[in-house]
């Protein structure tokens, strides 16, 4: 504690100017969804697990994301994408925020019976929900589980990712089918406005929480990305597994980039690839430490971690 009193006094300007950097990306969650789900079945673990999904990949891909309150649109602002995990209830202005969400030029991604019900708990048949009117495809139905796992291949992405519960193919329309089905399509991207939706017929997050599946966190990472949302840091070494992942968070402080570097136990560097234009110099400081840390082209630093296992980087760093 004083170590970390003496860090933090030493570098107060740093600590006290710095912001995070702002999302672009965003999770929806949905108290009504959460006591539908009680309501039914006694527990709302189903829903609880979607979203840690989502939220689990985005954190271990490192990407700044928003978790937005059904009741608090006005969050949308700002961001390009949007993942909808176990969206069963939606209201008319939800539905109207989301609508324009995409027709503006964002990315929706919606799971299995997304919007099945109205906030007062009637179910909508797949014809009469907002997807339904915002796409002009329906879901075709419950589906028995063709598998434990499905296979994703569209625009330049390509994994496996695992189910739970069953499968609601889509009908087929003229965006691109990613996963198909002999019923219809259970991952296609449909063009909507300016933007687009993508339609999962199966409850990814949820199956993501509960078995782990490289493939689910490269999909997020992949449709984050398409949706303009490029990283300002990605990891390169050491490669995550499903128990062990280099988390990285920054923001800025004086219009300088700070960034925070977390590893697991075992692990004493960190090889890290920067948005070029990201960092102006050709070196950053490690304020923990007091060592400067060369980028290579400006892009690439091979970040060496003391027993904290933790570094905090900033630019400029004082003179070497």
């Amino acid at each position: 504690m004083r170590q970390t009193a003496d860090l933090l006094e030493r570098h107060a300007d740093t600590m006290e100017g710095y912001a995070p950097a702002r999302p672009e990306v965003g999770v929806l969650f949905s108290p009504d969804s959460y006591r539908l789900c009680w309501s039914q079945e006694g527990h709302a673990t189903r829903a609880m697990n979607a979203l840690l999904g989502y939220t689990r990949a985005l954190v271990r891909k490192s990407i700044p994301f928003l978790v937005v309150e059904a009741d608090h649109l006005d969050a949308l602002d700002g961001l390009k994408i949007l993942f909808l995990p176990h969206l069963l209830v939606t209201d008319a202005a939800l539905e109207a925020a989301l609508a324009r969400f995409v027709e503006r030029g964002g990315t929706l991604v919606c799971e299995s019976e997304c919007g099945a019900f109205e906030s007062n708990g009637l179910y909508r048949y797949s014809e009469d929900r907002f997807t339904t009117r915002l796409t002009g495809l329906a879901e075709v139905g419950r589906r028995s589980l063709p598998g434990e796992m499905i296979r994703v291949t569209g625009d330049g992405f390509s994994g496996e990712m695992a189910l739970t519960q069953w499968v609601t193919p889509w009908a087929r329309g003229e965006g691109a089918v990613w996963c198909d089905h002999s019923d219809g399509a259970l991952i296609q991207q449909v063009p909507v406005g300016r933007g687009r939706v993508v339609l999962c017929g199966t409850y990814l997050g949820e199956a993501y929480r509960t078995r782990f599946t490289e493939g689910f966190e490269n999909f997020a990472d992949h449709l984050a990305r398409q949706s303009g949302c490029m990283p300002d840091i990605e990891v390169l070494s050491p490669v995550p597994d499903a128990a062990r992942f280099v988390y990285v968070k920054h923001g800025a402080a004086k219009g300088q980039p700070v960034i925070f570097v977390f590893a697991p136990v075992g692990v004493d560097t960190v090889r890290l690839r920067f948005r070029r234009g990201f960092v102006a110099g050709s070196r950053l400081h490690d304020l923990i430490t007091d060592t400067p840390v060369p980028l290579t082209d400006k892009r690439v630093a091979d970040v060496s971690l003391g027993p904290w296992r933790l570094a905090v980087l900033a630019s400029p760093g004082p003179p070497v």
